[in-house]
């Protein structure tokens, strides 16, 4: 994981132009200079920074709709009973295989 956020902290100074501040001409030349022998490891590293950002996004989507996919299940199961705000409260805190296992013993 500190390869992700050392990859956080380079897309940041690349992306606020950071280097500047050290009155450099490019984002390279910052990385000629402080990494000389790591510039494509530098590269690597904001790669996996932008693809766990995306990753992470993409699952916590999928974890939301497949949550509200069961909360429609659970509702239409216990018709006029169903307790909205205790599977709503239960959907935001479980992980989505407990909450889903929850679900199903109804």
């Amino acid at each position: 994981m500190q390869f992700v956020k050392l990859g956080e902290y380079l897309c940041e100074v690349w992306s606020r132009q950071y280097w500047k501040l050290e009155k450099l001409s490019s984002f390279e030349e910052l990385l000629e200079r402080s990494l000389p022998e790591s510039r494509r490891q530098a590269y690597y590293m904001m790669a996996i920074h932008e693809k766990s950002d995306a990753n992470t996004e993409a699952t916590t989507w999928r974890d939301a709709l497949d949550k509200a996919r069961q909360l429609v299940k659970v509702a239409r199961k216990g018709g006029p009973e169903f307790a909205c705000a205790l599977w709503v409260h239960k959907a935001q805190q479980l992980p989505r295989e407990e909450f889903r296992r929850g679900s199903n013993d109804t």
